[in-house]
């Protein structure tokens, strides 16, 4: 009997930290959210920089700028209620810092070099459990 509570226990310890979701802060669901943002703000960031220097980047290029002049972090992540067992619903304060160029432009301008906003976005493991998909929701504009 003692023997069948030792396998049972450790039974529930191994699939106790096991999920078929993912958490909302785990450190690859950040990774694939932010690079997920820099896709989807490409072309509005090589066209920015194109004004600003007189020459349209190209996608690796603009890639480069934003790596090289903004800094993307998430923070006060938050889970929101799912119906479904796979997807997790999640809301973060999404923090621009700018830097570099960036940086002196904006202070010339007497902008803020620091910019944050909440957003919402699903996050999912895939099919072989390896890796996560993420999927950005529009979300009203608050800032925070």
């Amino acid at each position: 009997m003692k023997r069948l509570f030792i396998y049972i226990s450790a039974f529930a310890f191994f699939f106790a930290g096991c999920s078929n979701k993912p958490s909302c802060d785990d450190e690859n669901v950040q990774k694939a959210v932010i690079e997920k943002i820099k896709e989807d703000t490409l072309s509005t960031i090589m066209l920015g920089v194109g004004l600003l220097n007189g020459k349209l980047l190209g996608a690796d290029e603009a890639k480069k700028t934003v790596d090289n002049e903004v800094n993307i972090k998430l923070d006060s992540f938050m889970t929101e209620e799912s119906k479904d067992e796979k997807v997790t619903m999640c809301k973060a304060k999404l923090i621009l810092e700018f830097k570099g160029e960036s940086k002196k432009l904006l202070q010339s301008l007497k902008q803020s070099t620091k910019e944050s906003a909440y957003i919402k976005y699903n996050a999912r493991f895939t099919d072989n459990g390896k890796d996560v998909y993420v999927e950005l929701k529009k979300t009203n504009k608050q800032r925070g």
